[in-house]
């Protein structure tokens, strides 16, 4: 939701409002919407309705261990690994009136969770779009998936070939994911079902741009729904700098993020009206971008969390964000309003 409408996240945005589209949502929507442009129109915070969207994080720990991604490397540290599934039903029952999205990850591996498909199956039957992103290591029960209503499957595959993939997705096998999403769409197309859009996420780095036509070929074989083509967020260290692109149109960032920094345009955050984050231990953040809760609304309250978007702690941190949002952490470095799609390809 971050990247605003553009090629990739219009055809989503569009099965979205065919999913999950109400009247109580629209208004919704519109109150959140017109609430946020209020408040940057008289430069105070006013928020009214309820989040549009919900991330929802099943895990915060991951197979793989990807040097850019805080899960990956070790950075975060929650005091549960696996979200409560009771969290999830209690949140639902809350909003499940206003709430057009669910968004089943954030920092680690969300099929590592045991009742994923349960906690899928449970929004998706109260009208609200479900959407998964995956390492695409865990996809061998196709029977679960189908059955759990989910209606759009993220698999990330950074490479076209082994060799490039493996430079990234340090402990991932790439046959394995290429043979196993290729089998699920087998199965997809041979039952005649329609869900999951199951969509191929290829994240461009500098070891994988040249790649770029070779995996549009390779999505086609095999025979996902659509190629999406996304920039990198990266971090800041040496490290992390090797994976930036050498084409700037393939780059999230200006210049090197070592001394690039978000300006502070004196505007409120976007994020902060539109998309919460349940983090695995119960904890509520303020968007995905604050990955190691700097930010602390509180615990997530079955039944009060209107209550707690609307309260001191919330209304706090936006006006913080809102004056200083070029100074403090992790708001200087926030890509929320760059280009995080690059494109999209849709084959069906």
């Amino acid at each position: 939701m971050a990247s605003g409408i553009n090629q990739a996240v219009l055809p989503r945005m569009l099965r979205v409002i065919k999913k999950a589209a109400t009247v109580h949502k629209v208004e919704n929507l519109i109150k959140n919407r017109t609430s946020f442009l209020i408040s940057n129109l008289f430069n105070k915070t006013k928020v009214i309705g309820s989040p549009p969207v919900f991330m929802v994080e099943t895990a915060s720990v991951c197979n793989l261990h990807c040097p850019c991604c805080a899960s990956g490397a070790g950075m975060i540290k929650r005091n549960k690994p696996f979200v409560d599934s009771t969290l999830l039903y209690n949140l639902v029952d809350e909003l499940y009136e206003n709430l057009w999205m669910i968004l089943f990850w954030n920092q680690g591996e969300p099929f590592l969770h045991p009742d994923l498909f349960k906690m899928i199956r449970y929004a998706s039957d109260r009208r609200i779009y479900t959407q998964v992103s995956t390492n695409g290591h865990f996809l061998q029960n196709y029977e679960k998936i189908f059955k759990s209503g989910l209606d759009e499957l993220i698999i990330s595959l950074d490479g076209a070939t082994k060799e490039t993939y493996e430079i990234y997705r340090v402990g991932g096998d790439f046959d394995k994911v290429v043979r196993d999403t290729a089998n699920l769409m087998k199965q997809k197309k041979e039952r005649k079902i329609q869900l999951p859009h199951v969509t191929l996420q290829f994240v461009i780095s500098r070891q994988n741009e040249h790649e770029i036509k070779a995996v549009e070929t390779l999505a086609r074989q095999l025979g996902v729904d659509e190629l999406i083509y996304k920039t990198m967020e990266i971090t800041t260290d040496k490290a992390g700098l090797t994976f930036l692109p050498e084409n700037k149109k393939y780059r999230r960032y200006q210049k090197n993020p070592e001394n690039w920094f978000r300006k502070n345009d004196g505007k409120n955050c976007s994020e902060l009206w539109s998309q919460p984050v349940l983090n695995s231990d119960g904890t509520l953040g303020v968007c995905c971008f604050d990955k190691q809760a700097f930010f602390k609304p509180g615990n997530y309250e079955a039944g009060r969390f209107i209550k707690q978007w609307h309260g001191t702690e919330w209304t706090d941190i936006r006006e913080k964000v809102r004056m200083y949002k070029g100074s403090i952490h992790p708001c200087n470095r926030c890509s929320a309003t760059l280009n995080l799609n690059y494109r999209s390809k849709t084959f069906s």
